[in-house]
């Protein structure tokens, strides 16, 4: 799942051209925070989807 991968390290360069703040943060920082938690928000999503079937045909 390389969304994560894609809206921090590709997207940057365009948000750097946008001007203004979001709750007070330049546009740049606030998507950057938000990114730390819908990361972990993806990698849950992998593992309710994708590992946890693998732990019930195991035991």
């Amino acid at each position: 799942m390389g969304l994560p991968f894609v809206a921090v390290d590709l997207a940057l360069p365009l948000l750097d051209r946008v001007g203004g703040t979001v709750l007070g943060f330049p546009t740049v920082v606030f998507w950057l925070f938000a990114w730390f938690v819908l990361t972990s928000v993806c990698l849950s999503a992998v593992w309710f989807l994708h590992d946890r079937h693998r732990a019930d045909e195991a035991g």
